[in-house]
Order: structure tokens, then sequence, then C-alpha cells
């Protein structure tokens, strides 16, 4: 979504790669991880996703960096986890 605070929106997850950290939030729970390039914005960032309930599956790829990071949100107990 764009705007002051822009993110990628699947559900009721939120996806930002930008401001130096990538943030994943699922109702409260706010997962962050650095990234190499602070200076990136939302279109710069490789993200693609597919549902199984109650599951969201993201790969995510950002800006300048030779490795994917996939990540399985529960969205319904609010956890994320790292599968790589």
């Amino acid at each position: 979504m764009p705007g002051r605070h822009p993110h990628l929106a699947f559900g009721g997850v939120t996806v930002d790669p930008t401001g130096g950290t990538l943030t994943l939030t699922v109702g409260d729970t706010v997962h962050e991880e650095p990234v190499e390039d602070a200076l990136q914005s939302l279109a710069d960032a490789d993200v693609e996703h597919a549902w199984v309930e109650p599951l969201l599956l993201l790969r995510i790829r950002p800006y300048h960096e030779d490795t994917d990071r996939y990540f399985a949100v529960n969205t319904r107990t609010e956890q994320v986890e790292r599968l790589d």
C-alpha cells in the first residue's frame, strides 16, 4: 500500500522491507530482521506468496541481496517462522 508507511498486505499480514528492516506483522506479532540496503523502497524487494490456510508462505528477496528468505506465517496463532 502506498503512502507514508508503504507495505504489502496479504490478508491480516503486512510485509515492509523499508527503513533498514524487513518487518512482518500479523496481529500483535511483529517479526523484524535487518536488510543489507537500508535505502530500499517497497518496489525494490521481490516478494512472492502462497496461501495454505491458515498459513501464508512467503519468499522474500530484499534489494541487493543474493539469497531468498522464506517464512511461514500462521494467521491463526499469529506466529512467524523463518524456514531457510
